[in-house]
Order: C-alpha cells, then sequence, then structure tokens
C-alpha cells in the first residue's frame, strides 16, 4: 500500500497535495537542486530554516594562503618591533580576536618585552613560564600561545571578547601560524640583542 499525501479531512476523491519541495519553481529537477534521483526528495539549505538545536557552522578560518602570506611577509621584514606590530594586526584580522599582543624573550636577563616596551612582572612570571614550557595556556577568553619550540624566544596572546572561548580549531590554526612564523621572529630577536 503506498501512502497518500491527502488531507485528512479532505473530501474524498481529492488529489493529493506536494510536498514543499515540489511546489512550483522549487521541483527536484530545477537547477538549484541538481537532476533528480528516482525516490530522492531534495530540499534547498538555502531556503529551508536551521532546525533547533542544529550545529552552529564554524568560526571563520584563514586559509593556508593567507597563512603562508603572514609567514613570507614577516620573513621580508628586518625590524622586530614592526614584524610584531605587523603580526598583531594580521592575527587580529585573520583569527578574528579583539586584541593580539606579541611578546619576545630576553632569556638571559628573563625579561619579556613587546612593542610598547618591558612587561610588567606578573606578564613577565606568565611569558616566561608558557615559553619555558612550549605549551599554550588559556586564560579565560585568552590564549597565550608559544612561537616555536621550548624554550620559545617569544609568545603571542590572543584575546577574545569577554566569554567567548578559542574552538579547537582555532586552536590549531593558531599553532600552525605560530609554528610558521617562528623562524622569522627568531631571527629578528636575534638580531635585535645589543
Amino acid at each position: 500500500m503506498v501512502p497518500t499525501l491527502v488531507a485528512p479531512n479532505a473530501p474524498r476523491g481529492s488529489l493529493p497535495t506536494p510536498p514543499a519541495e515540489f511546489a512550483e519553481g522549487t521541483t527536484s529537477n530545477s537547477p538549484a537542486y541538481g537532476p533528480a534521483r528516482p525516490g530522492v526528495l531534495r530540499s534547498n539549505p538555502s531556503v529551508t530554516p536551521p532546525r533547533p538545536g542544529a550545529a552552529i557552522p564554524p568560526p571563520h578560518l584563514p586559509s593556508m594562503f593567507d597563512l603562508a602570506h603572514l609567514a613570507r611577509s614577516l620573513a621580508a621584514e628586518t625590524s622586530l618591533v614592526r614584524a610584531a606590530a605587523s603580526l598583531q594586526r594580521a592575527a587580529k584580522l585573520l583569527l578574528r580576536v579583539t586584541d593580539a599582543t606579541c611578546v619576545w624573550i630576553d632569556w638571559p636577563r628573563r625579561t619579556a618585552t613587546s612593542i610598547t616596551g618591558r612587561s610588567s612582572p606578573q606578564v613577565e612570571e606568565l611569558v616566561l613560564d608558557v615559553a619555558g614550557s612550549g605549551r599554550s595556556k588559556a586564560l579565560g577568553s585568552t590564549i597565550i600561545q608559544p612561537i616555536g619550540r621550548a624554550p620559545a624566544r617569544a609568545v603571542l596572546a590572543l584575546r577574545k571578547t569577554s566569554g567567548m572561548t578559542f574552538a579547537s580549531d582555532e586552536l590549531m590554526v593558531i599553532s600552525t601560524i605560530a609554528a610558521g612564523i617562528a623562524p622569522a621572529l627568531d631571527r629578528l630577536i636575534a638580531s635585535d640583542r645589543p
């Protein structure tokens, strides 16, 4: 027995009502749906509203082209301060974060410096801990990522809007950025020493 699409209270002999997928202009043969396959009803996801509890699309992530461009532009820099400023601007744009700060370390003196000058003792302690361990650290809506292998010469601190956290795919991209820019920053930090 084949089920019909006739409304239960419709007069006897009424024609079945076609499903919404087959309404005028939206048949399964229309270009928006591709070629029709027997027995398969298609729907247009751009028209269908999302179901309650449906998965949220992933956040914007930069392409590998964008990451390679960032690494090449930092490799071309000749000034550590200009490179750090460029990295901070690019990180904010590519990762859509509220704040980005690059902090480099003078290991013999155990000091941490950014483009605004020497860091506070509390920030120095945190930066030295992250760079020394080679492991990123999350503090609320902020992630502190070492740039390079332990002991790293620099870290990148990224902050989102309060209450927001970094998704695992975003953390992977941040780690990829850090690995890609490490050689350029290491070279600039080494050449910046007095």
